[in-house]
C-alpha cells in the first residue's frame, strides 16, 4: 500500500493524540493503509466520502529544512494540505507550552536577526474556522544556536507570537505550489 495518494489531508509530525481524537470524533472511518519503516509511521483513513486523512508520524524528527524537503515531496505528489503538529516556542506567555494552539496566517524565516523570507496573508482554513486560533505571525530560524537575545529582541518588535525550525521554511518552501502549511 503506498504512503501517500494524491489530494490526501496530510497531518505530519507527532500525531499520536491527534489521530486519536480524529478516530473517536468521526466514528464511522475507515483505515485504508498502515505503512511503517524505521523513520516514519503513515496510516490513512477516511474520514467522509472522498476525504482522506494521512497521519504521517515522525519516530525521531525533522528539524529545520528536512520538514521543508519532506512537506515540498509531499506536495509535489498531490497531497491536497498539511497541517504540522508540533511543540513551539511561545513569544507571548510561557503558560502557552502544551496548553495553546498556534495558527498563523503570516510567517518569516529568520537567520539571526536578518529576515530571508516573508509570506504574509497566507490562507490558513483552520484560522479560518476558528478565528479565536488565528496567532498571526510564525517566525522559523534555522538553527536554535541562533536563538539569542538579539534575535528575540528583533521577533519581539515584529510582534510574532511563536518560534520553531520548521513550520515558516515549510511554507517558503511549498508557497509555490499554492500549498497551506498549517
Amino acid at each position: 500500500m503506498p504512503v501517500h495518494k494524491k489530494n490526501d489531508i496530510m497531518i505530519i509530525g507527532f500525531v499520536d493524540e491527534i489521530q486519536e481524537q480524529v478516530t473517536s470524533y468521526f466514528n464511522n472511518f475507515e483505515i485504508y493503509s498502515t505503512t511503517e519503516n524505521e523513520y516514519y509511521g503513515s496510516t490513512r483513513i477516511g474520514i467522509k466520502k472522498g476525504q482522506v486523512v494521512n497521519f504521517l508520524g515522525v519516530k525521531y524528527s525533522f528539524w529545520g529544512c528536512i520538514s521543508s524537503f519532506l512537506s515540498y515531496e509531499l506536495c509535489r505528489l498531490g497531497c491536497n494540505q498539511i497541517i504540522y503538529v508540533g511543540k513551539l516556542g511561545s513569544l507571548r506567555s510561557y503558560t502557552d507550552i502544551y496548553h495553546s494552539l498556534f495558527s498563523p496566517r503570516m510567517y518569516l524565516y529568520m537567520q539571526h536577526t536578518e529576515i530571508i523570507a516573508e509570506q504574509k496573508h497566507v490562507y490558513n482554513p483552520i484560522a479560518e474556522m476558528f478565528p479565536e486560533l488565528d496567532s498571526g505571525t510564525h517566525v522559523s530560524v534555522s538553527t536554535v544556536v541562533e536563538e539569542d537575545f538579539l534575535q528575540r529582541a528583533k521577533i519581539t518588535k515584529i510582534g510574532a507570537s511563536s518560534i520553531d525550525n520548521e513550520v515558516s521554511q515549510m511554507q517558503y518552501m511549498n508557497s509555490t505550489l499554492k500549498i497551506t502549511v498549517l
